[in-house]
């Protein structure tokens, strides 16, 4: 039975112990995923958000919570060592988290604030944002026979743009697919695959599952990853 891995919903990185650095996302894609999967007869592993807001999946065996990027990417890499036939990287990991809260003192000097809660008493503060380790990645290291799929949401940007930093995902993630979605691109999905693979527009949910179905099914013939997919 072949064995899927499937990440869904926001990391949320901690500002105190009591606020959170996060993505808008509710982890419904990566769910819906599992679900077809599941039904397909894969064995489906998701490691979901506790901060989704989407239903949780029925007929799932194999859940793993995370919050953090850290926990995610652990969560990863402890599942590499069983193998997978496809990772689909939904999961809309930040890209940043805080480096410290602070508060500007009378000379100009920046007071960093360590309280388990920052009082909102204290008035305007200052935030230092540090980028969060990239996981897409690691997965080609982690999981060096695996159909890998990335997401690329974008909000902005024309049709080249788009197309460059699709282009950009595939070769420094190392790849197989990448699914474009976002207001920059509209309604539905565009999937796009190295090796000269033509995108694919896809309208809804439904249609990109049935899509990365029959993309998965076909890799299980071809396992190895050599840098293209033709």
């Amino acid at each position: 039975m072949p064995r899927i891995i499937i990440t869904a919903g926001p990391t949320s990185e901690p500002v105190d112990q009591v606020r959170r650095l996060t993505n808008f996302s509710t982890g419904s894609l990566g769910t819906q995923l599992a679900e077809a999967f599941t039904r397909s007869g894969h064995e489906v592993v998701l490691l979901r958000s506790l901060a989704s807001t989407a239903p949780m999946p029925s007929g799932l065996n194999q859940v793993i919570p995370f919050e953090t990027t850290d926990e995610l990417a652990n969560a990863l890499q402890n599942q590499a060592s069983l193998g997978a036939a496809a990772v689909c990287h939904a999961a809309a990991v930040s890209d940043f988290k805080p480096g410290g809260v602070f508060l500007s003192q009378s000379d100009g000097q920046l007071e960093e604030l360590v309280e388990g809660k920052i009082s909102s008493q204290l008035g305007n503060l200052m935030m230092k944002l540090i980028p969060c380790p990239k996981i897409l990645p690691c997965l080609r290291d982690w999981f060096p026979e695996s159909l890998l799929i990335g997401w690329k949401y974008e909000v902005e940007g024309d049709s080249q743009s788009l197309l460059t930093k699709v282009r950009h995902q595939l070769q420094h993630g190392r790849t197989n697919l990448c699914v474009l979605n976002g207001p920059a691109l509209g309604k539905g999905f565009e999937v796009h695959g190295n090796g000269g693979l033509a995108p694919v527009k896809l309208d809804d949910h439904q249609a990109l599952c049935e899509y990365l179905l029959s993309q998965v099914g076909t890799w299980k013939a071809r396992p190895s990853y050599n840098g293209s997919h033709e």
